[in-house]
């Protein structure tokens, strides 16, 4: 899941539903919103920014080190 965040890639999850209410079709028709609106992949995009933005474990580690230290 985050290696796709890190890319930029919109998921379709399908949480653990009822037999029979996930049906072919309407999975079907949610890949297809998910490929033909543009928000899916704006938000996506933005989420990857985000992430990319986010300090590395090193770094945290290093900054926790030193306020533990403090």
């Amino acid at each position: 899941m985050l290696g796709s965040f890190t890319h930029g890639l919109p998921q379709l999850v399908l949480p653990v539903v009822p037999p029979g209410a996930a049906t072919e079709e309407s999975i079907a028709d949610a890949v297809n919103r998910l490929l033909e609106e543009s928000s899916f992949r704006t938000d996506a995009c933005r989420l990857r920014d985000e992430i990319a933005a986010m300090p590395s474990p090193a770094e945290v580690v290093t900054k926790l080190a030193i306020l533990l230290h403090s």
